[in-house]
């Protein structure tokens, strides 16, 4: 090795401090770069942000959601979304400071952060879940709320309408006995209790236009077909002798008739019955006396019995329709 000479009172090679020092501070650079090879790596916190960002997402929406409900929720359910959505807030303040801090080395301290904030969204969670529970209770004991009220309102409105329906029903009774009673027409009338439901009888449909025979009408004809039912049965029968022919014959003509009830099976005493029972207002009293007329008398009377029968049974068929009506 080659020796150089160095001139007196120079530092030899190696041996100032300075050299020294430099030395010391390249080892201490390697042994502090050995440590920070040997130093794990900061963990990736991304997955996990991606995760929180995700499940904060979901809980706004069922915190908007929420807050979509019936305006009229109960205070509490009120107070306690309130609650979620500043929790929200401050799950995303948190989050923000997590994410700023994953480029720095102390990557251990975001780990915890991070579950931290899992921690504190599964509790959000939990308690968003509670609160969808109680809001979904709210709604449905409101629509049931709702239910009732209609169905009370839809039942009080058809009782309504058929309390109406009740009145108007009578109403067009009443108008139908009237004319019934003095031989009106009451077709408008009948034709409104059909139109509700009601069987009309024949004999009430076929006279609704004419009118009805009425008792006094039926009194005040009675006395001309009495007469001729008379007369014809004395022309059937004039007698054996001259005088009953003769007695007969003048009777026929005058067209006399007893105006009292007597006795008697001859035409002038049944008519006599016939004609009392009619005026006491019984009708089928006076047609069972005629019915047990001679034939010649009889015939004579049917045009008389026909109204009559009309005028009986018209009164059976609007009594049943009154009883009826009532009853509904």
């Amino acid at each position: 090795m080659a020796r150089y000479v160095v001139p007196e009172g120079w530092p030899l090679p190696g041996s100032s401090p300075l050299q020294a020092q430099i030395t010391a501070q390249a080892d201490e650079i390697a042994a502090l770069r050995a440590e920070l090879a040997a130093l794990p790596p900061a963990p990736d916190l991304s997955p996990e942000i991606a995760t929180l960002q995700e499940q904060i997402a979901g809980l706004q929406q069922a915190s908007e959601a929420a807050a979509n409900a019936p305006a009229d929720l109960p205070e509490e359910a009120a107070s306690r979304l309130t609650q979620i959505e500043t929790g929200l807030t401050q799950l995303g303040e948190r989050l923000t400071t997590v994410e700023n801090r994953t480029d720095q080395p102390d990557g251990v301290a975001g780990a915890g952060e991070v579950a931290d904030l899992e921690a504190a969204i599964a509790a959000l969670q939990e308690g968003l879940a509670a609160q969808e529970a109680r809001t979904a209770e709210a709604a449905e004991a409101t629509r049931a709320e709702i239910t009732r009220i209609q169905d009370e309102a839809e039942a009080a409105r058809q009782a309504s309408a058929a309390e109406a329906g009740a009145t108007l029903e009578q109403a067009a009774l009443a108008q139908v006995e009237a004319a019934a009673i003095n031989g009106s027409p009451y077709g408008e009338a009948l034709a409104s209790l059909a139109a509700a439901g009601h069987e009309i009888a024949p004999v009430l449909t076929e006279n609704a236009e004419s009118g009805l025979p009425t008792l006094a009408g039926l009194t005040e004809r009675f006395d001309e077909p009495a007469r001729a039912a008379i007369a014809a049965e004395l022309r059937a029968d004039m007698g054996d002798s001259l005088t009953d022919r003769v007695g007969s014959f003048l009777r026929a003509q005058t067209g006399a008739r007893s105006l009292s009830p007597r006795e008697g099976t001859d035409a002038d005493a049944v008519l006599s019955r016939a004609e009392a029972a009619l005026r006491a207002g019984n009708v089928d009293g006076a047609l069972t006396e005629i019915n047990a007329l001679s034939e010649p008398a009889k015939a004579e009377m049917d045009a008389w019995v026909l109204q009559a029968e009309r005028y009986r049974d018209a009164g059976a068929a609007l009594a049943a329709l009154s009883t009826v009506v009532t009853e509904r």
